[in-house]
């Protein structure tokens, strides 16, 4: 596997190779970088994607059980309901940690080559986004089966997965770069993260709070508006207007490009950091 990433450097090598992606020789080296983390990781089999999907099934049936009463009592389909804000909250949470590591975790065919850089920090970011779409196919499978008369906006899933990509690959683009600088940051992030999961209306809904929890659950948040968009398309809860995709888009497209700036801005400090 390691002759295919050598070959894919070689060719990689040049003056301007390292900050631009569309090139063929950094879609070659991204390529072979995707395929052997693919092959490496627990992912790649049936039974991998089966268990990380038992994972995210895990976590909602507690939360079912302990909110179901109380929070989950006037929500319909509240277990679906559960397993698309935690399948959110999760893939970002996976994509970014794995983006942390994006440059340290290359440091020599970083320092030893001018391949692309955007080439190595987004092929780790494959796998998540590879789990993270059959998670909602198959969830789009439930709610087709359970409530079929609701499935009419599903389309709009071709619209909020890749925003949720591009949201989740421009913040992790950030955070690889601020590892570089700062080496007690993914214990920063992990506690992040576990704040987002309860700040996210996962097993609640942003209307069961008030005054400034809800201006901060719903403006403050990234995840939130990207957890009532996918509800919406499958589950038919709540509307989904223009205003609704419009700051899905904003956040997504908006995210995409100032990690994208930051690569080429500061890649080349960051890489002398490594």
């Amino acid at each position: 596997m390691w002759t295919q990433v050598h070959e894919a450097q070689q060719v990689g090598s040049g003056p301007r190779s390292q900050n631009i992606f569309l090139q063929p020789q950094s879609l070659a080296l991204f390529r072979a970088l995707a395929f052997s983390k693919t092959r490496l990781s627990p992912f790649a089999s049936i039974v991998g994607f089966l268990s990380a999907l038992l994972h995210s099934a895990v976590l909602a049936l507690m939360m079912y059980a302990i909110f179901d009463t109380r929070l989950g009592a006037n929500v319909p389909h509240y277990s679906l309901y559960i397993l698309v804000g935690v399948s959110v909250v999760s893939y970002f949470n996976r994509s970014c940690t794995a983006a942390l590591e994006g440059f340290t975790g290359h440091r020599n065919l970083l320092l030893n080559s001018t391949v692309s850089r955007a080439a190595v920090l987004g092929a780790p970011l494959v796998i998540p986004v590879c789990k993270f779409t059959g998670e909602m196919l198959v969830y789009a499978g439930l709610c087709a089966y359970s409530m079929p008369s609701e499935m009419g906006r599903i389309w709009a899933l071709s619209f909020f997965v890749p925003a949720m990509v591009m949201l989740a690959w421009g913040v992790g683009v950030a955070l690889c770069l601020l590892n570089c600088f700062v080496s007690d940051l993914p214990y920063v992030w992990g506690v992040v993260s576990r704040v987002l999961f309860f700040a996210t209306p996962i097993f609640y809904e942003p209307m069961d709070t008030s005054g400034q929890v809800y201006w901060f659950v719903y403006w403050v948040n990234p995840l939130t508006p990207f957890v009532a968009g996918m509800r919406a398309a499958l589950l038919g809860r709540g509307g989904l207007d223009s205003s609704l995709c419009a700051h899905v888009a904003f956040i997504g497209i908006g995210a995409l490009i100032l990690g994208l700036g930051l690569l080429s801005r500061f890649s080349d400090a960051a890489v002398e950091r490594v």
